[in-house]
């Protein structure tokens, strides 16, 4: 871990940090040298991604701990292999820190980090800290997947049924802070059925609906009464007077895995899945554009909600 010019102590937070990552499998070099050397299983794709938060925008150092924003900066991270289908494998992770912070929270974010690293079964390798007008983590994950099993955003095929895990809405409640990326999800999906493509909803479900069928070239359409609508969604609806429907499309930051399989294979689901899936939708079999059916049969074209990042 290099270091990068913040006024809390940075060479004894580098050597805290270096203490507490120890030896991990697969690690040939870790942290303390120019970068880490790691053993990856040979023939096998290596997924890489990059995300990050930022206080103010993905947490709020006034009101969450530095553990939960810790884990999170590294759960986003996860939820990324979690929608190809992957597993995570090692971790390098940055820390922007403002002059005058206190060392303690720098700790508590990277024991929370750690922890979530560790029931993930990554590594952390690396990284670096630097000077920053705002405090942000962000985190660079390594993974592997199957050849024959990863999943893509761009592999929805007409004629394929549209899912989701779990419940949509009402995140800033707490489930954006506090969500488990959906790995195993992810693997059982690729394992059991003919995944078309597959997405984590971070944007907003409204958003990445429009995500896959760019990518793929198709059209969607998506069934209003059948979206699942968590109880925080009913809860932020009473609140904010907007629908609980509108919370489910467009809050974001459910980390749920949205994602398409071939019609044979619902039955699959429905049977066999041990988490919760719900069928929301169809790929059109011709046309293009997203659209949603509501519950009088009305049809529309689905705007594009959610976050927006620039």
């Amino acid at each position: 871990m290099i270091a990068g010019g913040c006024e809390v102590g940075e060479l004894e937070l580098i050597e805290w940090v270096r203490r507490r990552i120890g030896p991990s499998k697969g690690v040939l070099i870790g942290p303390g040298d120019d970068a880490a050397a790691l053993e990856f299983p040979p023939g096998e794709p290596v997924l890489a991604t990059v995300d990050s938060v930022v206080d103010g925008v993905h947490f709020d150092l006034a009101r969450h701990r530095p553990e939960e924003i810790g884990a999170k900066a590294i759960k986003v991270s996860l939820s990324d292999v979690a929608a190809m289908a992957g597993t995570p494998l090692y971790c390098l992770v940055e820390m922007g820190i403002p002059a005058g912070t206190d060392e303690a929270v720098l700790h508590g974010i990277f024991e929370g980090l750690k922890r979530a690293a560790d029931r993930h079964s990554t590594a952390v390798v690396g990284g670096n800290v630097v000077r920053s007008a705002r405090l942000s983590v962000s985190t660079t994950l390594l993974g592997t997947v199957s050849r024959r099993r990863i999943a893509r955003r761009g592999g929805a095929r007409p004629g394929q049924s549209i899912f989701v895990t779990g419940d949509l809405g009402g995140s800033g409640l707490g489930k954006h802070i506090s969500f488990e990326p959906r790995l195993r999800e992810g693997k059982w999906l690729a394992e059991n059925c003919r995944l078309g493509a597959m997405i984590d909803v971070s944007d907003g479900l409204s958003s990445d609906l429009h995500h896959v069928a760019a990518e793929s070239g198709v059209g969607m359409i998506l069934e209003a009464a059948a979206v699942p609508i968590s109880p925080d969604a009913l809860r932020a609806a009473e609140d904010d007077g907007r629908s609980p429907l509108e919370h489910a499309l467009n809050d974001g930051e459910d980390y749920e895995l949205l994602f398409t399989v071939d019609e044979g294979d619902a039955e699959t689901l429905a049977k066999r899945a041990p988490f919760k899936t719900s069928r929301i939708g169809s790929v059109l079999r011709t046309g293009k554009g997203v659209f949603i059916r509501l519950a009088d049969g009305r049809e529309a074209a689905l705007e594009r909600g959610g976050w927006k990042h620039l």
